[in-house]
């Protein structure tokens, strides 16, 4: 079924608490700030089993986009925002969905090189969206249809927000330095074992300081029990190099939340912090670096990758680092590179902020300025309303 009216039907894990489902749901704001037509078709392999995981489990989704949800794509343009792998199994399982419409993947590459199963993946596509430049230079010369970056729209509800809730038992004169992260994006890449140590050199224990490193529970919809018991294994392989790295650092407060946060609980606890500090190795756009901004909060990250976009010296703390070629051990895939982030520079950093709290909190407005004109929904909303426009036009 197909109209002729103008509009998009994004295909997305729409209930989901992670990176992926978070930009969809962002997509799905510009789209109404505009008046752009959409539908969200909600992708899951086994839905019957994951409506049974969203009854008893309900904190660990999200039902922002449920009043759009549809079970058909009615609109000339499909979006699709999956992995690649599940793209490729999209069209594999449901080619139907795919027929007489002009059909986008929107993707997140973190690395220069990209695996060959995108290459032949894309080739189904009319064309690829990535939202950053650091994206669109690893997929540009490598895929044989166009990459073209769009504007990533950002927008949080401020007036939800309940920062209070997770300053009760911290006293207002601690400085806290937040870092959040899944395991299941990347241990390595994200770099936390990095920013203990960085901080263990900044701060003792007679420090009013504060570092917390927000994780997330292991959970997963599969039905196949192998690949849960080998993902469950590899997330508790990881913890335990985070706990014992923490355990390490005793002479400095650390603190683990290891809790499933709502929505509203994540960003309640971003704007509850007093520096966002990541020391990430790459970022295909750096989501939570961008809301941290956007709620007002200075970041330290490193100067490297998809973040750049929105982040520079008069609005950021940004980390010197060196190119480094990436183990095989890291599953990265063969040749690739990233960025190893200066320590000791980290440290320096963490301190200016923890001695010039004034200098940092008015970094922290500006850098909510600069980052809210960059993502504005209406200003992306147009964008992707002219992008869907010249698709349709040069079908």
């Amino acid at each position: 079924m197909r109209t002729a009216e103008l509009g998009m039907n994004i295909a997305c894990d729409a209930y989901g608490l992670h990176s992926f489902a978070e930009s969809a749901r962002q997509m799905a704001f510009a789209c109404n700030a505009v008046g752009l037509p959409f539908v969200v078709n909600d992708i899951q392999w086994h839905p019957r089993l994951y409506s049974i995981y969203r009854k008893f489990f309900r904190n660990q989704f999200d039902l922002t986009l449920d009043r759009y949800a549809s079970t058909l794509n009615v609109y000339p343009i499909n979006l699709i925002r999956l992995m690649p792998d599940a793209t490729k199994r999209l069209l594999t399982s449901n080619p139907q969905y795919f027929d007489r419409k002009i059909n986008v993947a929107m993707w997140s590459p973190d690395f220069p090189r990209i695996p060959s199963e995108w290459i032949s993946t894309s080739r189904a596509f009319d064309e690829i969206w990535v939202i950053s430049e650091f994206m669109r230079k690893n997929m540009a010369d490598k895929l044989p249809v166009p990459v073209k970056r769009i504007r990533y729209p950002l927008f949080i509800d401020e007036g939800s927000i309940e920062a209070k809730k997770f300053r009760e038992d911290i006293p207002d004169d601690v400085c806290v330095f937040l870092f959040a992260f899944e395991y299941s994006g990347g241990f390595e890449r994200k770099n936390p074992v990095a920013l203990i140590e960085a901080f263990k050199r900044s701060f003792s224990k007679s420090d009013k300081a504060l570092l917390i490193i927000k994780t997330v529970p292991f959970f997963s919809s599969s039905v196949n029990p192998m690949h849960t018991i080998r993902v469950t294994r590899l997330a508790r392989e990881k913890a335990r190099i985070l706990k014992t790295a923490v355990r390490e650092a005793d002479k400095a407060n650390i603190r683990i939340i290891d809790e499933r946060f709502t929505r509203l609980e994540f960003m309640s606890l971003l704007a509850s912090s007093d520096c966002y500090a990541s020391m990430h190795r790459a970022e295909g756009f750096g989501q939570v670096l961008a809301q941290s901004m956007y709620l007002g909060k200075p970041v330290i990250a490193t100067g490297y990758s998809g973040n750049l976009d929105y982040m520079n010296k008069d609005n950021s703390l940004l980390l010197r680092f060196e190119l480094v070629k990436v183990s095989d051990s890291q599953m990265s895939g063969e040749g690739n590179v990233w960025a190893e982030p200066d320590v000791d520079h980290a440290s320096q950093l963490m301190r200016w902020v923890y001695e010039h709290r004034k200098e940092a909190r008015e970094l922290g407005v500006r850098a909510s300025k600069s980052l809210q004109d960059f993502t504005n929904p209406q200003t992306a909303g147009n964008e992707i309303r002219e992008e869907c426009a010249r698709l349709c036009v040069n079908q």
